[in-house]
């Protein structure tokens, strides 16, 4: 089994704060209507989880997709049992999980405001010194050195997926570590997503869920569903709502 730290789990698990991060995956699935699949886990494995630019066998991973079933997933009390061949991958919402556990601990010790980064995520615990409001840059997803905008908030969690993360380029094509759960291919039209909440879990888990659906799809979700946050497409447009 890989090690609960890289996120993949392929046996069975008897650990609940697992088994709730899963629980959670498992009802953001329902919700993005599987636009988000804690199951891609066998197919993250095929593509070597980005570390070397290599793409996997098209016919192996068109073979492989079918295990791709959050229904698959069972779970009892605190044991975790992913279904037969099945890999589990909380990547996608881990980090929301741990900014959340970061600022309860900082609420327990009577803490006020603060600010927590998750490898980029930002969960801000509520206002800046003196009351004023945070301002967090959100980076040009083709230049690590420019930011694109800046959001002026407070008391929320702002997570980022995005095309630059993790990816490399072969003739010139981009191949990024955003799976559709459906192909089991890179998600194309846009190149970032950023998600406001105040809970870290659903905004990371949602910024791939709504990178996934692509612009058009993803802003009538954000819409539907009252969802903060801004979309660049593959583009660059700036696709704000709610903001």
């Amino acid at each position: 089994m890989d090690s609960v730290g890289s996120n993949l789990i392929d046996t069975a698990v008897v650990n609940p704060m697992i088994s709730r991060i899963t629980k959670d995956a498992i009802k953001l699935s329902y919700f993005t209507n599987v636009a988000f699949d804690p199951s891609i886990g066998i197919i993250s494995r095929q593509w070597n989880r980005f570390k070397k630019p290599i793409l996997p066998d098209s016919n192996r991973i068109k073979r492989l997709i079918s295990l791709v079933d959050y229904r698959k997933i069972l779970i009892k009390g605190d044991t975790l049992l992913p279904g037969k061949g099945q890999v589990i991958d909380l990547g996608g919402i881990a980090k929301g999980y741990a900014l959340d556990t970061a600022i309860a601990i900082m609420k327990s010790f009577g803490i006020k405001s603060g600010l927590v980064n998750a490898g980029g995520d930002i969960k801000l615990l509520g206002k800046k010194y003196r009351k004023s409001e945070w301002m967090i840059g959100l980076q040009d997803p083709r230049d690590k050195e420019s930011i694109l905008d800046t959001l002026k908030i407070h008391s929320c969690t702002v997570a980022t997926s995005g095309d630059y993360e993790r990816y490399f380029i072969i003739d010139g094509k981009r191949y990024h570590h955003l799976l559709d759960p459906k192909t089991g291919f890179p998600s194309r039209g846009c190149m970032s997503v950023t998600v406001i909440s105040k809970n870290g879990e659903l905004a990371d888990g949602l910024a791939t869920a709504i990178f996934i659906m692509g612009p058009t799809k993803g802003k009538n979700f954000m819409e539907k569903n009252n969802i903060r946050g801004i979309i660049i497409d593959s583009l660059k447009n700036e696709i704000k709502v709610g903001l």
